[in-house]
């Protein structure tokens, strides 16, 4: 019994941390969303006004919850991109044991945007910059990333030590995108060291092959808008004031600056043309791996279906058995004639 009281406590706890914890990015974050979007939240809590503040009642609504652990905010209504989605991934506080272990792993809350760019608005071409360590499970993750890239070892003169680039172009297509050559030599732009320097900077990827979006037909980025092109961002949440306004200077440069600067890059002709060559000869790859993961989960729920059935009919006397099954067949029936414009089809 007292454990059950400890557990319950737990959970009361470490859901309620979790939420203040989501509910305070959200009133930081906001005159953020409301300067580069026009609708901010889900439909039934849509703020578009200028107001400069939100009461944490209003932060809270503008949230959606997915779990005691992750809320998702919505944005639309910016030019060069279909929507964005911000995930607040926090740590299981209210699982007692996920909370022991997160103190022995070291593991931290993170953000995670994602932003699907409109079509006509980024060239061709994969990038992502990631810390070093993790490249093999990003990579398995990311097929686009695992296809199509290499790391550059000419970047690194350039990048944090932990951190290392992969791109399907060279480092002079891809130069003006993250250099500047205001000096007398080559360095990173401004905006882009002041975001890979951070200590609250965890990777970037962007892409114009975000296969896995729309192999499946359907989403919930970028407010249930998905698209093949994409700009993907995550960061450290910190839990201290000083921290929290360095987080917010770095997601005033992914929503204020990145998005207008991936949507003005361009690539020359050549590497255009190099790079819709490459795709080609990779999609096959690419969509095959994504399609077999897509067939391998429906089977696994036709499987899972049949499994309750065969079941639930071990557990029926004979009469109700007859009865379920002269009911399924009528079903079966009905749905041919209603697929054959109600004529029924008779072999033999």
């Amino acid at each position: 019994m007292f454990l059950i009281v400890v557990y319950a406590m737990i959970y009361f706890i470490g859901s309620s941390n979790n939420e203040q914890k989501a509910t305070l990015f959200m009133e930081q974050l906001y005159p953020i969303v409301r300067d580069q979007f026009h609708m901010v939240g889900e439909l039934t809590m849509t703020v578009t006004d200028t107001n400069p503040t939100l009461t944490t009642w209003e932060a809270r609504k503008l949230l959606t919850k997915e779990s005691q652990s992750q809320y998702r905010l919505y944005a639309t209504g910016r030019q060069y991109v279909k929507g964005m989605t911000i995930d607040i991934q926090l740590i299981d506080r209210q699982d007692l044991i996920y909370s022991l272990l997160s103190m022995v792993n070291g593991a931290r809350d993170l953000i995670s945007v994602e932003i699907p760019m409109e079509e006509i608005y980024m060239a061709p071409f994969v990038l992502a910059i990631v810390p070093a360590k993790d490249i093999t499970k990003i990579k398995d993750e990311n097929d686009d990333i695992k296809e199509l890239t290499t790391e550059h070892k000419q970047w690194r003169a350039y990048l944090p030590k932990h951190l290392e680039l992969l791109s399907d172009a060279s480092f002079r297509d891809i130069a003006p995108l993250l250099l500047s050559n205001a000096g007398k030599s080559l360095s990173l732009r401004s905006e882009t060291n002041d975001l890979l320097t951070s200590s609250l900077f965890h990777s970037l990827h962007f892409t114009d092959q975000n296969v896995a979006k729309t192999i499946d037909g359907s989403t919930s980025s970028g407010g249930g808008v998905g698209s093949l092109k994409s700009l993907k961002f995550s960061f450290y949440l910190p839990s201290n004031e000083k921290e929290m306004t360095m987080l917010m200077n770095l997601l005033n440069i992914t929503v204020g600056y990145y998005i207008n600067k991936v949507a003005s890059f361009k690539l020359d002709k050549v590497a255009v043309q190099k790079a819709m060559k490459v795709r080609a000869s990779a999609k096959d790859k690419i969509f095959k791996d994504v399609s077999d993961e897509r067939e391998e989960r429906k089977l696994a729920k036709r499987e899972a279906k049949e499994k309750e059935r065969t079941e639930k009919l071990e557990k029926m006397s004979f009469e109700a058995r007859e009865k379920f099954l002269k009911k399924e067949e009528d079903r079966v029936r009905k749905r041919r004639m209603k697929k054959n414009g109600g004529r029924m089809m008779i072999s033999g």
